[in-house]
């Protein structure tokens, strides 16, 4: 390789980074709310000044930068896992007509709550907001088929394979997939659920002035534990099920014998080193991250209730 040649692929690399192309991406959600940049009429200008206005703006756009974020390894990983679609697609595509449902109806809930939304001072600014709403759901429904997978495959009876390594690995993997699809999941609609909070603000006092009788600020709360229970109950069958193939691959390589036998206590600190290694257990900041994911929806509420 030519010294130009690895200088590129050392740019490549940085480039692609997720930090790299979140900040992108954070930056690039910052210009579509602001564009054309230049406003007319006193009612514009007092609306771009507002404080609140800049506030939304910066994280709305971080909706935008997790997408650019989030995508890549999202992708990666339902191609990683494609050969467990087939056999159970159907359920697997039910199971995401039911979730774009149950995610669209607080959605429609919200704007139909919030009078004139459409009447925003500033050109296009609603349908703007409209095209993130949509990259955010996006990335929150292909994090979701990634659990979604993540769940058949560990479903599977067999455990046995040619090394110990290859079904550790395999299992490490899988338990990657899960916890970074919750947190892109729980990141996105966490921030989606703040931008929520500040945009009932903002019409509070540029659009509709009853909107704190129509949109209450338990609202917005309510709409956080909602995302939170709907996280929940996608992501709690999926650990359990890993959790159980985790079990089945304890049992299967590291069975324990009758306490008499000679090498009982060798046996058993081979079952507890795997245990460890399988993570069965979890460890307190890995139960931590967990939690804060799942939980990501209705921080965001409480961070806006208590601002509002």
């Amino acid at each position: 390789m030519t010294k130009r040649a690895r200088w590129i692929s050392i740019v490549r690399q940085i480039a692609f980074t997720p930090i790299i192309l979140g900040a992108v991406g954070w930056a690039v959600g910052v210009l579509i709310v602001y564009y054309p940049y230049q406003y007319q009429g006193a009612e514009a200008n007092s609306f771009v000044n507002d404080p609140d206005f800049f506030l939304w703006s910066l994280v709305i756009s971080l909706e935008v930068g997790i997408f650019l974020m989030a995508m890549p390894g999202l992708a990666s990983y339902v191609c990683s896992l494609k050969a467990h679609r087939s056999p159970h697609r159907w359920w697997i595509l039910t199971n995401l007509v039911v979730l774009i449902a149950l995610f669209l109806v607080p959605v429609v809930i919200g704007q139909v709550l919030i009078e004139g939304l459409s009447d925003w001072p500033l050109e296009n600014l609603f349908w703007k907001v409209q095209g993130i709403v949509l990259l955010a759901g996006f990335t929150a429904l292909a994090g979701f088929l990634v659990i979604l997978l993540v769940q058949v495959a560990s479903q599977e009876i067999s455990v046995i394979s040619n090394s110990m390594q290859d079904v550790l690995d395999d299992f490490a993997q899988r338990k990657a997939y899960l916890d970074r699809s919750l947190f892109a999941i729980g990141a996105i609609i966490g921030v989606g659920i703040l931008a929520t909070g500040i945009l009932r603000d903002l019409s509070l006092e540029h659009i509709d002035a009853v909107t704190t009788e129509n949109y209450p600020k338990s609202f917005v709360v309510a709409y956080g534990a909602y995302f939170s229970i709907m996280i929940a109950l996608v992501f709690v069958p999926a650990q359990a099920a890993l959790t159980n193939r985790g079990r089945r691959i304890l049992t299967a390589w590291a069975h324990l014998g009758s306490i008499d036998e000679p090498e009982w206590e060798t046996a058993l600190s081979k079952r507890r080193t795997l245990e460890q290694t399988l993570h069965l257990s979890g460890n307190p900041l890995e139960r931590f991250q967990v939690g804060i994911s799942l939980m990501a929806p209705i921080l965001g509420a409480a961070v806006s209730y208590v601002a509002s």
